[in-house]
C-alpha cells in the first residue's frame, strides 16, 4: 500500500532557511520475521546492540510474581525469582543472542536480583560476547534473611550447569533503597569473564525538609561501549561519592546544589563520568568535570565511537553564565531554569597516556534550547550516532535549539516532537537539523542508521504503531517513511541495523501486534490477567530489509560479492578499484558502520583518518 503527499519543507542549515520539498512516501513494509518476547509488566526492551557478524543482543527486565515467574523468547522459557508479591513483583534480568534470521542462539537468565533495565547499558563485543553495566537493587528477593545478598544470579542456556552469582554479604540493607553498580563482561556463551564494581556511598542524609534518606541510588549508568582496541568505555552520572574498583581515588561530586532536596526523579542532579577499562578489565582512568564546576546537572545520555574518537552527548542545566570544566574546554549554560544540549570529541590519539587528571578534550559544544511561541522549553537527547564523517544526534524536543544565537530547528507545539541534527565530527559545526513530529507523530527520535544515501530514522510515535523514515543523509527531508508494525497498544521504541537489514522492537501492551506478512499467532501478545499486578505485556521484535542497498550481503562477512572490486591504503585514504559501479561500506573493525558510498568505474579515493578499517568484507589500514 503506497500513499504520496507532497510537503513543502523548511530545512534550517547553519541558520540560513533552505526549503526543500519534501516527496513522503508512505509504505507498509513486509517483514523477514517477528518474535515476541514476553513476561509480567515488560512491555519495554532494554538495551540493543548488534556485532559485526549481525548477531542481534537485548537485554528486558520481566516482573515475575510467585505464582507467575516465568518470561520467554518465542516459544523457550525462563523461570525469574517470582519472590516478590509487591505491585512491581521481581525484575529479572533477560539477555537474549539473535541471529539474523530471527532464532534464539543463546540467552542470559536470572532468578535472583533487582534489574533496572533502564540503567543498565549493554553492548556487543568483539569477540561474540556482550559487555553489561548492570544497576542492582538490594531488595526482599536477595536472599538478605540467610546473609547472602544476592545482587545477581545468572543462567546461560549455553550451559545447562553453569550459575554466576554476585553476593554483597557485608552490604546493609538500607529501607530497600541500597544500589550496586557492576560491570560484567560475558563471553559468546554467555560466561563471565570478568566483573568490575562501581559504587556510590550509601550514608543516609538529612533532606531540606529535615527527612532522613537513603541516598545510594544517586548514580546512573547510561551507556557501555567497545573501542577499537578492545577497551571498554562506561558513561554515567553520580551525585555522592564514587568508588570504581581500580581507582586510586574516591570521586567526589562538588557541583551539587546546597538547597538540593536530594530528589533524584523530580529534581535530577549530578557530575559526568567517563571510566575505561582495558580488554581485560584493567581500570585505566575516569574522566569528570574539573573542580570548582558550578552546573546543577550534567544529563549525559549517550556515547558512540569510531576509530578516532569518542563523541558524548546530553543535556545539562544550571544558571545562566556557570560553566563546567572537562580537560581544557568548559561549557557556559546560556540560560537559566532549563536544559541545554552539549555533545563533545575525546580523540584517541591525545589519549594514549591519559590519567584521571591529563585527559585531553578535543572540543565540547553547547546548543542552547529557546521558549518557543507557547512559551515551552525541554529538551530529551536520546542518541549519538557518527557515519559518513558526520554526528547525527537528536531525541525529543519542545522549544528552539540554536547554535550561537542561530535557529537550528524549532517545535512550536505543547508536547515532545522528535527532533535530530548533524554536525561535522571533525570539529562540532552544526550542519542542518529539523523535527519529526508532521507525519506520523514520532514524538522522540531514538535511533539512526545511515544505508546507501538515506539515513533511516526510528523512535516513540503517538501511532499505535511503528514507523521508520527514509531521509536525505544531507538535507534531512524526508523521502519515504515506513510502516513495520500496527496495533499492540503502543508503539516502536528503538531499532539496530546491519548491512541491509534493520530489527525493530517494539512495545505491546495486552492487543495483538500486526506485521506484514507474518502469521498472527506468532504476535499476538497473552491478555490481560483478573488481577491488575498481573500484566503479560511483550515485546515485538521484527526484521525488515532497506530499499536500494544493492549488494544484500556487502560488509564484514562478505569477502567476494564485488566483481573485480580491490581495495587498498595509502596516506589518509582508501582507495577502492572497480570494474563497475558498486556500493562500498567501510566498517570499524567491531562492525560499525562509518561510512556508505557509490562508487564508479575506477579508482575512487575515500578519505578516512589513521586506522583499521573492513571495506566490503577487505582489511584495509590508513596509515
Amino acid at each position: 500500500m503506497k500513499k504520496t503527499l507532497l510537503i513543502s519543507a523548511a530545512i534550517i542549515a547553519l541558520g540560513m532557511q533552505v526549503q526543500a520539498v519534501e516527496t513522503n512516501t508512505k509504505e507498509i513494509r513486509t517483514a523477514n520475521w517477528a518474535e515476541m518476547v514476553g513476561g509480567q509488566w515488560m512491555d519495554i526492551s532494554g538495551a540493543s546492540s548488534v556485532n559485526a557478524q549481525g548477531e542481534i543482543f537485548v537485554t528486558h527486565a520481566a516482573n515475575t510474581f510467585p505464582d507467575k515467574n516465568e518470561f520467554n523468547f518465542a516459544d523457550t522459557k525462563f523461570t525469574g525469582s517470582g519472590l516478590s508479591d509487591g505491585p512491581n513483583g521481581s525484575p529479572d534480568f533477560g539477555l537474549y543472542k539473535i541471529s539474523q534470521d530471527g532464532k534464539l542462539i543463546m540467552a542470559i537468565h536470572s532468578d535472583r536480583g533487582y534489574f533496572h533495565h533502564s540503567s543498565s547499558p549493554m553492548t556487543a563485543t568483539s569477540d561474540g560476547g556482550c559487555i553489561v553495566a548492570f544497576k542492582q537493587r538490594l531488595i526482599e528477593n536477595t536472599d538478605y534473611d540467610n546473609g547472602k545478598n544476592i545482587m545477581l544470579r545468572i543462567y546461560t542456556t549455553a550451559d545447562p550447569n553453569y550459575v554466576y552469582s554476585i553476593e554483597e554479604p557485608n552490604l546493609q540493607k538500607e529501607d530497600g533503597w541500597v544500589y550496586k553498580g557492576y560491570v560484567v563482561k560475558f563471553d559468546k556463551d554467555g560466561k563471565v569473564q570478568w566483573r568490575r564494581n562501581i559504587s556510590t556511598d550509601t550514608k543516609k542524609i538529612i533532606d531540606g525538609q529535615g527527612y532522613e534518606r537513603s541516598c545510594s541510588n544517586m548514580f546512573d549508568f547510561e551507556d557501555i561501549q567497545q573501542g577499537p582496541d578492545g577497551s571498554f568505555y562506561v558513561l554515567g552520572k553520580y551525585a555522592r561519592p564514587m568508588t570504581i574498583e581500580g581507582a586510586p581515588k574516591e570521586f567526589i561530586p562538588d557541583n551539587i546544589p546546597s538547597n538540593w532536596d536530594y530528589d533524584f526523579v523530580q529534581h535530577a542532579a549530578g557530575d559526568m563520568f567517563l571510566t575505561k577499562y582495558d580488554a581485560q578489565g584493567n581500570y585505566q582512568w575516569t574522566l569528570t568535570h574539573k573542580d570548582g564546576s558550578l552546573v546543577a546537572n550534567e544529563g549525559v545520555k549517550k556515547m558512540v565511537l569510531d576509530n578516532e574518537a569518542i563523541y558524548i552527548m546530553g543535556h545539562f542545566k544550571g544558571e545562566a553564565g556557570q560553566s563546567t570544566t572537562f580537560g581544557d574546554k568548559s561549557l557556559t549554560i546560556p540560560t537559566s531554569d532549563i536544559q541545554h544540549q552539549f555533545f563533545m570529541k575525546i580523540n584517541f590519539a591525545d589519549n594514549v597516556n591519559a590519567t584521571d587528571d591529563n585527559i585531553k578534550i578535543e572540543y565540547a559544544k553547547v546548543l542552547e534550547v529557546a521558549k518557543n511561541q507557547g512559551g515551552k522549553k525541554a529538551i530529551k537527547p536520546m542518541f549519538i550516532s557518527v557515519s559518513d564523517n558526520k554526528l547525527m544526534i537528536g531525541g525529543g524536543i519542545q522549544g528552539v535549539l540554536k547554535d550561537n544565537g542561530k535557529e537550528i530547528l524549532r517545535n512550536d507545539m505543547n508536547f515532545y516532537h522528535g527532533y535530530m541534527f548533524t554536525a561535522n565530527k571533525a570539529d562540532g559545526t552544526v550542519l542542518v537539523g529539523r523535527e519529526f513530529f508532521p507525519y506520523n507523530g514520532i514524538s522522540e527520535v531514538e535511533s539512526v542508521h545511515l544505508a546507501g544515501d538515506s539515513i533511516y530514522v526510528s523512535g516513540y510515535t503517538l501511532s499505535n504503531s511503528g514507523w521508520t523514515y527514509s531521509i536525505d543523509k544531507e538535507t534531512l527531508a524526508t523521502g519515504k517513511f515506513y510502516q513495520t508494525f500496527t496495533g499492540g497498544n503502543c508503539t516502536l521504541q528503538s531499532a539496530v541495523a546491519y548491512q541491509n537489514k534493520i530489527t525493530v522492537f517494539g512495545r505491546g501492551r495486552n492487543k495483538p501486534f500486526g506485521v506484514q506478512g507474518i502469521a498472527s499467532e506468532k504476535i499476538d501478545p497473552g491478555q490481560d490477567q483478573s488481577a491488575p499486578e498481573y500484566k503479560s505485556w511483550e515485546v515485538l521484535i521484527a526484521n525488515f530489509t532497506f530499499e536500494g542497498i544493492k549488494y544484500e550481503d556487502a560488509g564484514v562477512e562478505n569477502m567476494e560479492k564485488v566483481p573485480e572490486f580491490t581495495a587498498y591504503a595509502s596516506r589518509g585514504c582508501i582507495n577502492v578499484v572497480s570494474a563497475e559501479p558498486c556500493q562500498v561500506y567501510v566498517h570499524s573493525v567491531f562492525g560499525a558502520l562509518l561510512k556508505s558510498e557509490q562508487v564508479g568505474i575506477g579508482t575512487t579515493a575515500i578519505e578516512m583518518p589513521k586506522g583499521f578499517y573492513i571495506v566490503n568484507g577487505k582489511k584495509v589500514i590508513v596509515y
